[in-house]
């Protein structure tokens, strides 16, 4: 719900050989009426929007993390910071690449601290180890409501952590995440102790 009370959604636009990540405003609660915007269309059979976690900024303008897939085993993790309420004009949005490399982000989900700056979590594929399917959680935090800069941690990484995200905000104004465990059958809750995730106290 954006800072005008009304609904806002960001989603994965699915086309034959390509995807794009489109929002929509929608002009009444109901969502009779709305305006939709393509913010991303990477073309070339590249996917945008596959995860992505949507959050309304201390600013009151939408913010959308998601990974964009650019082809040869290789993605991005991308902040896209709409610049109005409605996220339409030219330009519609403003972004920022917070890290790549193969496997970025498979998993993820967005805070906004008490801090008033973007948290990113993120699972990443492919950890370095002896098991080739591992991932690592980390958090990457914004210094700006654009994410231009971020400071990143490694919240958990034991072997497959990490592989489902949900996060939010505790009445301290940290960030709070569940998500799986070393295993598929461990479901792990991790407490952050700052905005930055550092430290933390993780029970599975």
């Amino acid at each position: 719900i954006g800072a005008d009370g009304l609904p806002f959604i960001a989603y994965h636009l699915n086309r034959v050989s390509e995807g794009d990540l489109a929002v929509r405003h929608c002009s009444s609660v109901d969502c009779a009426t709305h305006t939709s915007t393509t913010i991303h269309a990477p073309g070339n059979q590249k996917w945008a929007g596959t995860p992505l976690a949507l959050r309304i900024g201390a600013d009151g303008l939408p913010l959308i993390a998601y990974r964009l897939d650019v082809g040869n085993s290789d993605e991005e993790l991308i902040l896209r910071r709409c610049v109005t309420i409605v996220c339409n004009g030219s330009p519609a949005t403003t972004a920022q690449i917070v890290d790549t490399g193969e496997g970025i982000a498979t998993s993820l989900d967005l805070v906004v601290g008490a801090d008033g700056l973007p948290l990113i979590i993120s699972s990443t594929y492919n950890a370095p180890g002896p098991d080739p399917g591992a991932r690592i959680l980390k958090a990457y935090h914004c210094t700006g409501s654009s994410c231009t800069s971020s400071t990143s941690t490694l919240v958990d990484d034991r072997t497959r952590s990490g592989s489902i995200i949900a996060a939010q905000l505790g009445v301290d104004g940290n960030p709070i995440i569940a998500h799986r465990g070393e295993n598929e059958t461990v479901l792990t809750l991790t407490h952050c102790s700052s905005v930055f995730c550092v430290p933390h106290q993780r029970m599975s």
